[in-house]
């Protein structure tokens, strides 16, 4: 199995001035990656708008999920929170199932 290449440091990335311009031309791309969750093997090779890197764009994709982000209460061994990206929880007509004896519950 081959192992994925590991992403790059977006961290460092966002030392250098975010202008609201990478932000406008990789509206697109973002879009696309969040709606098929591309990781970085997979972004990499995407088209970029003209003056954006895959390392920039791969930054805004972290910055994206980053603040769609939400806690819910459930806790790992450690008893620190867990977090989901929520736009990939539930897409049109797929459900979740809560605990034995409740309905399921469709997003």
């Amino acid at each position: 199995m081959k192992m994925p290449e590991k992403a790059p440091a977006w961290e460092k990335i966002f030392e250098q001035a975010i202008t609201p311009e990478w932000q406008i031309k990789t509206t697109d791309l973002i879009r696309k990656a969040n709606n098929e969750y591309m990781f970085w093997d997979d972004i990499k090779y995407q088209p970029m708008p003209e003056s954006v890197t895959p390392e920039k764009a791969w930054a805004m994709l972290k910055l994206s999920r980053m603040m769609q982000l939400r806690k819910i209460s459930l806790a790992d061994q450690k008893r620190a929170p867990i977090r989901i990206l929520a736009s990939g929880l539930c897409s049109q007509g797929d459900s979740f199932h809560r605990p034995a004896g409740r309905r399921s519950h469709s997003c």
